[in-house]
């Protein structure tokens, strides 16, 4: 067996494993009354919540690439972002169709390195939200302030993002971050994986662009946080809508660990065991999951329908050619 058919059924087996733990002690006849009784009002606002998250998410990656120089139809960059939410439903996590975004950007600009390193910083800064935002919330829920599962993992969480900053700012960062590239992104790129560590770094250049994009990634958080929130008021889940704000977002930090298929089996889990803490049964933490699947599920058949409808884009000479000269004197530091 080769070892990339070994990872599959790992990961397969791992799938298993955690969706047999997360859905063994729940109550099918419950769980469908509770979809029965959902308040449609309540779904339809986690639905438009849910939806509102695509977008804040592609404004956030264009303020990246703004700062990288690269100025795109806001739509082209939608189209390319709710494709790549249409493939991590087929790959190991949501860092699968960070991978898409990389590879469908890049063959449309000459410098292919700002493909990957805009989608670098913008799962960083998502992750620094996302710590910033559970910690906040869980400071505010006794409950949870007080319970050694939850906390511990926010700390996971942040160690996660303090590690990813040590790993840009240490020395051979660029030979590291060459192993941590999705293959098929770099089969694509035609500069060396430096070039793609000075793009990177560059953004410490470009202050504004990088609270920009902090700011939406946070408010992006709020929105993902509401949908469930919403999602839990339409079940009738009897959790504090503050614990929603501490939870969902280290959830969807773990759920991009490419361990299980699509993040199914980690993410049902983690909201039986955190969601469990701040008051909900497993069957109503296990519905509130199935919820956010099929929640982004749709939002992932969206991109793939709106890839189908597209045409792939052509290079612009103002793609690539307007990248500002910091990525440049930051290429050349990184070779040094």
């Amino acid at each position: 067996m080769t070892r990339a058919r070994l990872f599959a059924a790992a990961r397969i087996a791992v799938t298993a494993a955690l969706l047999v733990w997360a859905f063994h002690r729940v109550d099918a006849r419950g769980l469908a009354a509770a979809l029965r009784g959902a308040h449609a009002g309540w779904l339809a606002g986690a639905a438009a919540a849910g939806l509102a998250g695509s977008l804040i998410s592609t404004a956030r990656w264009s303020v990246l690439l703004h700062a990288q120089g690269i100025r795109l139809p806001f739509a082209r960059l939608l189209r390319l972002f709710l494709a790549g939410v249409f493939f991590s439903m087929f790959l190991p996590s949501a860092m699968g169709g960070d991978a898409a975004r990389m590879a469908l950007l890049a063959p449309s600009l000459r410098r292919r390195e700002v493909a990957v390193s805009s989608v670098l910083a913008d799962r960083m800064v998502g992750l620094a939200a996302m710590v910033v935002m559970a910690l906040a919330a869980a400071a505010f829920t006794p409950s949870l302030r007080r319970s050694p599962q939850v906390m511990g993992s926010v700390a996971l969480v942040a160690a996660a993002f303090a590690a990813g900053l040590a790993l840009l700012g240490s020395r051979g960062a660029a030979a590291r971050l060459a192993r941590l590239l999705p293959r098929r992104a770099a089969r694509l790129m035609e500069s060396p994986a430096r070039r793609v560590y000075g793009s990177l770094v560059s953004f410490a250049r470009a202050p504004r662009a990088l609270t920009a994009a902090f700011l939406l990634a946070f408010a992006l958080q709020v929105s993902a946080c509401a949908a469930v929130a919403c999602a839990g008021l339409a079940f009738g889940v009897p959790v504090p809508v503050l614990a929603y704000f501490a939870l969902v977002p280290v959830v969807s930090a773990c759920t991009a660990l490419p361990i299980s298929v699509n993040g199914w089996g980690v993410q049902d889990s983690l909201f039986v065991a955190l969601f469990g803490v701040a008051g909900a049964s497993a069957s109503q933490a296990a519905l509130l999951s199935l919820f956010q699947h099929a929640l982004r599920n749709a939002v992932g058949l969206l991109g793939g329908l709106a890839f189908l409808l597209g045409r792939p884009g052509r290079p612009e000479p103002g793609d690539a050619g307007a990248a500002i000269p910091a990525i440049e004197e930051a290429v050349e530091g990184g070779a040094r």
